[in-house]
C-alpha cells in the first residue's frame, strides 16, 4: 500500500483508496458490469412470446395462450436471473 499524489489536489493519497479524501476525485477506475446482449435478447424475446399469449387468450380460448404466457414469463424471469447469476 503506496502513497500516490492526488491528480487533481496533489495531496498524498493511498493508492487502495477509491478516492481522493480531500477533493473526491476518484483515484482507482470504477467498474461496471455490462450485461451480455444474449441475456437482453432472451429477455425480449420471452416478454414477446408472453405477450402474444396475453393478447391471443380473449381471442383463442384453450391451453395455447396459457402456454405461451406461462414460458414467456419463464424465459423473462429466467434470464434475469441468469444475469445476475453471472455477475456474480
Amino acid at each position: 500500500m503506496a502513497l500516490i499524489a492526488c491528480p487533481d489536489c496533489s495531496k498524498q493519497v493511498s493508492d487502495a483508496a477509491p478516492a481522493c479524501p480531500n477533493c473526491g476525485k476518484p483515484i482507482a477506475p470504477v467498474q461496471i458490469e455490462q450485461t451480455r446482449k444474449s441475456f437482453k435478447l432472451v429477455m425480449v424475446i420471452g416478454i414477446l412470446i408472453a405477450l402474444v399469449g396475453f393478447f391471443l387468450g380473449p381471442v383463442a380460448k384453450g391451453a395455447v395462450p396459457t402456454a405461451l404466457l406461462l414460458f414467456g414469463s419463464l424465459l423473462f424471469v429466467g434470464s434475469i436471473i441468469a444475469a445476475w447469476w453471472n455477475h456474480g
